[in-house]
């Protein structure tokens, strides 16, 4: 009778049913899973949810917080420790243009404020389409504070280093990864409507009492880089009892979010790891075009 390796004295028949028991080689991809991948799929699909939510302005500040928490925890992950002027930059978007983007806003403010279930319907694509440039976006601020191309205590290092991931992500072709979203999601859905419903319930009581005082002060943050002067104006309007409300507001939004998060970790945790699955499953080069993209961006002239 065969004797088992393990049972056996001889060290090369043990080490020899070692090897047998170890897994497969693993690509980059799949060794990307024991990183970071699970906290950035997390804080995408967190960040994605946010345009369904029906609160006006609340949607804009559950984003915010998602997409920062994604960058702390990122940072952390490689010990470093940013400050709040970091984060904000490196949480910041360069969206469209001040026009497209405050004239979308308005529109989407009033729309808002007068459909429900209509809005949902049709911000469902929007949605997916966050979750795939979230994801994006928190795959190459993880990979370049990997690289080390990012050490804390700059603030304009962080702005330099957001703007080369804006610009190696708009060069990607995302379409794999948004096929991958939009599958999961429409296989989800009753699972997202619960946890939107979940984020919608725990922030509908923090209450905007003056509508203009949120409208101006939404504009007056989208401007202030492509308008200043403006921005500045829009801030001079604004009484110190508002700026006080809402930074009270923006307060409790964050310590009621922080609450939530870990439940709505856990109701979301079969979709992360249903993308985590098939993401992991798309070609390298897809991945490896990225870095490079990043990696040029950040070279001087680049």
């Amino acid at each position: 009778m065969r004797q088992h390796p393990e049972r056996s004295g001889g060290g090369v028949l043990r080490l020899r049913y070692a090897l047998l028991r170890m897994p497969p080689p693993c690509s980059r991809r799949v060794l990307a899973l024991r990183m970071n991948h699970s906290i950035i799929i997390t804080h995408a699909v967190l960040v994605g949810l946010t345009p369904l939510i029906p609160i006006p302005g609340l949607d804009d500040l559950v984003k915010a917080f998602f997409y920062r928490n994604m960058v702390k925890a990122l940072a952390a992950a490689y010990g470093a420790e940013l400050s709040a002027d970091e984060i904000a930059r490196l949480a910041e978007e360069q969206g469209s243009g001040c026009l497209n983007g405050c004239l979308f806003w308005l529109i989407e403010f009033l729309v808002k404020r007068t459909v429900r279930k209509v809005l949902f319907v049709l911000e469902w694509r929007r949605a997916i389409d966050l979750v795939t440039h979230t994801y994006y976006a928190g795959y190459l601020l993880d990979y370049a504070f990997k690289q080390g191309w990012y050490a804390p205590g700059d603030v304009n290092r962080a702005a330099q280093l957001r703007a080369a991931v804006e610009h190696a992500r708009a060069g990607a072709n995302t379409t794999l990864v948004n096929r991958i979203v939009r599958s999961s999601f429409d296989e989800s859905r009753a699972l997202i409507v619960g946890v939107v419903q979940q984020v919608s319930n725990s922030v509908r009581d923090i209450a905007f009492r003056r509508s203009r005082m949120w409208l101006r002060r939404t504009l007056a943050t989208r401007l202030r880089r492509r308008a200043p002067r403006l921005a500045r104006w829009l801030y001079s309007r604004a009484k110190p009892a508002e700026a006080e409300q809402v930074a009270l507001t923006e307060s409790q939004v964050a310590q009621t979010l922080e609450r939530e998060t870990p439940g709505l970790n856990r109701a979301l945790s079969g979709l992360v790891e249903q993308l985590q699955a098939r993401i992991t499953s798309l070609p390298e080069g897809h991945f490896d075009e990225l870095e490079k993209r990043l990696a040029a961006s950040l070279k001087p002239g680049g």
